[in-house]
This record gives structure tokens, sequence and C-alpha cells, in this order.
């Protein structure tokens, strides 16, 4: 792993040894005329000048995806005859690669990326006729979630697939549904009841252990005064 006297050092010598390891990957700033291309990238290779040549490679594809042409290119190629060039290849579409001289680095590129996961929590609700009968439980997921979560994004209504059903067959699955949130109610109503007697218990323990206490003191200071 790249210490951080590492970092300082090659900060301290430029570009001339960016301690770049083969299939790690890291986040890459770029010069001004090449930040389009900033983001994150895993190292593939890396190449001397004339090794990149040998596989019949070319810096070309890069400079021209930032707009730039074959004479800025040739303006600028002896500058990287003696610079290490890094196969960049995006991680999510290795499709996406870039050639890249280590001039054209703005910073010493970042190892300290990981790989997170982009999660959304799916919830089946049940038969409905249209989900215009589900907006108001989308209207008050959305505020739940934004202001005990942080949430920002709202519950996407989809559907999973279709059920045929008589009208009886549907009032049975609405009134189905109707007990469950009855029982569920009840649930927490009888939780919250049950939190207050604890409460009100809790509340009876303490003073009773006052009293004890206060019984206690008062028959260790009469034995004392004796």
């Amino acid at each position: 792993m790249i210490s951080f006297n590492d970092i300082e050092q090659c900060n301290k010598r430029g570009h001339n040894s960016m301690f770049l390891k083969p299939n790690w990957t890291y986040k890459f700033s770029f010069i001004s005329d090449f930040s389009s291309l900033d983001g994150v990238y895993t190292v593939k290779k890396i190449y001397a000048y004339v090794e990149l040549l040998d596989d019949n490679l070319s810096l070309l594809p890069t400079y021209e995806a930032v707009g730039k042409t074959q004479t800025d290119l040739e303006n600028d190629v002896n500058t990287y005859r003696t610079q290490e060039i890094y196969k960049l290849v995006d991680p999510e579409d290795e499709t996406i690669v870039w050639y890249v001289p280590e001039g054209l680095f703005s910073t010493v590129p970042n190892y300290n990326v990981k790989k997170y996961s982009d999660f959304a929590i799916a919830l089946r609700v049940g038969i409905y006729p249209d989900e215009d009968k589900l907006v108001y439980v989308q209207n008050i997921l959305q505020q739940q979630l934004s202001a005990m979560l942080g949430f920002t994004n709202g519950p996407d209504i989809i559907s999973i697939g279709e059920k045929w059903l008589t009208d009886e067959e549907y009032k049975d699955a609405v009134a189905d549904r109707e007990q469950t949130a009855k029982t569920i109610v009840n649930y927490f109503s009888e939780n919250i009841e049950l939190r207050k007697q604890i409460d009100h218990l809790k509340d009876r323990c303490n003073a009773y252990e006052e009293i004890i206490i206060g019984i206690a003191n008062a028959k260790n200071e009469a034995e004392q005064g004796q």
C-alpha cells in the first residue's frame, strides 16, 4: 500500500514516479485540458513510451476524446518519450480504455477508493385497481424516509404483475389488508400501553428505593448517636 511518505516524496519529485500498481484502482485527476476524463480507473498496464509503440498503440484516442488533434499530440510527444504511460480502464465498463502519460496527471492518483453498492428497497403492497390509489402511501413514505433517514428520493410505484379477480375476490383482498392493518395498529397500541405501565412501575420502584435508603440512613444515624 502507498504510504503517506511515498506520496510526499512523489510530490517533491514531480511525476517521475507515481508508485502506481497494475490492477489497482485509483481516482484520477488530469490537467485542465484533459479534466473531462477525470474519474476512477483501474491501472491495467504500465508502459514505457517505446513499449507502447511496439504494441502498435497510440495516445491519439486520448487526445481526440478531449477535442485535440494529431498535431497537438505531435507537439507534445517529445515530453512523453521519457514518461510512463498508463493503460487506464473504467472498472464499470471495460470498453472504456485510455492510454495516459503520467505528465497529464494534475495530482497523485488517490488509491483510497472503494466500491459501494447503490441499493433500492422494494415493498410489495398487494392488489389495487390502479396506481392512483397508492399515491397517498407514496407521499407518506417519502415524508417519513426523508425526515427520519435523509432519503431525498421518493419511492416509485411499479407494477410487478396483473391478476384477474371478481368484485367479491377483490373485496376479500381489501378486507384482508384492512384486517392486517388493524392487527398491526392494535399491536403498536398495546406495545405503547405496556411501555407506559413499565415506566410507571419503574417510577414506583425508584420511589420505594428512595424510602428504603432513607430508612437505612435514619437507622445508621440513630445507631451512631447511641
